[in-house]
């Protein structure tokens, strides 16, 4: 059996995310900032979560040739060659699950 695994970052999405008091927008200043870069730039909840779902259903980003590669608004972006080694990659992935105390998958 095989799996597909993806991390998939919405991008800067128009949810009432940015109207929470804790965390990065617990300082007002900050908060009516990104409250405003949102309105402005952000995208609906509809189009940040197409590029996942696209991924997740589509045969084309499965083929090998494009595995580990970033997409966005369902098109292969281009990438720095440095981040296009497959070692690097998963020397990078295995530090991150070292450090994330996850078992098995170094």
């Amino acid at each position: 059996m095989r799996y597909l695994h993806a991390y998939g970052h919405p991008g800067n999405v128009e949810s009432s995310i940015w109207e929470r008091t804790d965390g990065l927008t617990a300082d007002p200043t900050r908060q009516k900032v990104m409250i405003s870069l949102t309105a402005i730039l952000g995208i609906s909840c509809e189009q940040g979560v197409a590029t996942s779902v696209w991924l997740a259903t589509s045969a084309a980003a499965g083929e090998p040739s494009v595995r580990g590669k970033y997409w966005e608004r369902n098109a292969l972006k281009w990438i720095p060659v440095w981040m296009q080694d497959a070692e690097q990659r998963r020397v990078i992935w295995n530090l991150m699950a070292r450090d994330a105390q996850l078992e098995g998958v170094y």
